[in-house]
C-alpha cells in the first residue's frame, strides 16, 4: 500500500484568520473612545484651575495647547510677566503636578479628592495660594446621553403614582386645547344663535 503525500495548506491560508482573531481580541479590550475623551476634559479643568491658582489668574486666562502621547498629560499657554508662558501639567491618580519656567522653575503637586457628591466622576480641588484665596471646585467629566436616559427612567419610576397621574393630566388637557385652537390661517368658527 503505497500513500500519498498531504497536500500542505500554505501558511498565508492558516495566518489569515488567526489575524482576524487577533484583531477582534485587541479592539475588544481598547479603551473607549468616548470615555477617554470625557477623563480629558476633567483632566483639563483640573489643570486650568491648578495653573490659574498658582499664578493668581482667571481660568479663562489659560489656554490649552495640546495633549502628549499619554491621556495624562498637557500643555497650556498663559500671558504672564510680560510674556507667554508655557506649562505642562500631568495628571496621574489623586495627584495634578504642573511644571514651568516663568520667573523661576515652577513645580507644584497639588492633591485633588475624587467627588462624594453628585453624579457622575468627579474630582474636587480646594487647592489656594494665600494671596489670591478662591473657593473649592469641582471639575467632573460631561454627562453622556445614556446617562441622562438612565437617569430619567429612574426618576420615573421613582416618583409616586399620583404625581404621574397629573402629569398625563396635564399633558392630555394640554393636547385638548392645542387640538381646539384654531389654527393659522383657517377662519375661526362662529356659533349662530
Amino acid at each position: 500500500m503505497i500513500m500519498k503525500p498531504m497536500p500542505l495548506v500554505p501558511p498565508a491560508v492558516v495566518a489569515w484568520p488567526l489575524l482576524g482573531v487577533l484583531v477582534l481580541v485587541f479592539a475588544f479590550f481598547q479603551p473607549a473612545p468616548a470615555l477617554a475623551q470625557d477623563r480629558q476634559t476633567r483632566d483639563i479643568c483640573l489643570c486650568r484651575q491648578v495653573i490659574a491658582r498658582t499664578l493668581c489668574k482667571r481660568p479663562d486666562e489659560v489656554e490649552f495647547i495640546d495633549r502628549y502621547m499619554d491621556d495624562a498629560t498637557y500643555s497650556f499657554t498663559v500671558f504672564y510677566a510680560k510674556k507667554p508662558e508655557r506649562f505642562i501639567c500631568n495628571v496621574s491618580g489623586n495627584e495634578v503636578r504642573i511644571k514651568g519656567k516663568a520667573w523661576s522653575p515652577l513645580l507644584r503637586t497639588v492633591r485633588v479628592t475624587p467627588s462624594t457628591q453628585g453624579e457622575g466622576d468627579c474630582m474636587d480641588l480646594d487647592y489656594f495660594v494665600p494671596e489670591c484665596p478662591r473657593g473649592p471646585v469641582r471639575c467632573c467629566e460631561p454627562r453622556r446621553a445614556e446617562d441622562v436616559e438612565r437617569e430619567k427612567e429612574l426618576d420615573f419610576w421613582n416618583r409616586p403614582i399620583p404625581d404621574l397621574l397629573e402629569d398625563e393630566l396635564s399633558e392630555g388637557i394640554a393636547a385638548e386645547e392645542d387640538e381646539a385652537a384654531p389654527q393659522e390661517g383657517e377662519p375661526e368658527a362662529t356659533q349662530q344663535p
